[in-house]
């Protein structure tokens, strides 16, 4: 079953099919973006797609893994900062050096998940380029594999 799965996720599949999740993710979190700022029950779908937009083309096209050493390294400054705050800080002080440290790590990892992102968006464009400028190639390969 395992071969069969490696013969049907052929070159050509694999990228009609990154195209299409991609550019079809991309479309359903404008549209209920959209929809949201009209219909309230769109709200919660909204949100949810547009944290996980960002989050699939960064895992897809391998541009996380910036993300994640950044937020290591950030997380460790902040409990390095949390607990020199807690040594040398007096009693009613303990948590204002740690909230500081956390507040300015957080934006860091915002804006490399924001570039990681673009970065990624590049990388859809280029597959969608590639799969429109060899379309009759890549369906003519598909049509001619079967998926048994």
């Amino acid at each position: 079953m395992l071969e069969n799965l490696k013969k049907y996720f052929t070159l050509e599949r694999r990228l009609v099919y990154s195209v299409t999740v991609g550019w079809s993710l991309i479309l359903l979190t404008i549209i209920m973006l959209f929809l949201s700022s009209y219909y309230s029950i769109f709200e919660n779908l909204a949100t949810f797609l547009f944290l996980l937009t960002p989050i699939y083309l960064c895992i897809r096209y391998s541009t996380f893994g910036p993300v994640l050493k950044t937020t290591t390294a950030g997380f460790t400054i902040v409990a390095g900062v949390s607990i020199l705050d807690y040594i040398f800080s007096r009693r009613g002080t303990k948590g204002n050096m740690t909230i500081g440290a956390l507040f300015g790590v957080i934006p860091a990892i915002f804006f490399i998940l924001i570039w990681n992102t673009l970065k990624a968006l590049y990388y859809l464009i280029r597959e969608t380029i590639t799969f429109f400028q060899n379309k009759n190639i890549i369906l003519a390969s598909i049509k001619g594999q079967s998926v048994a």
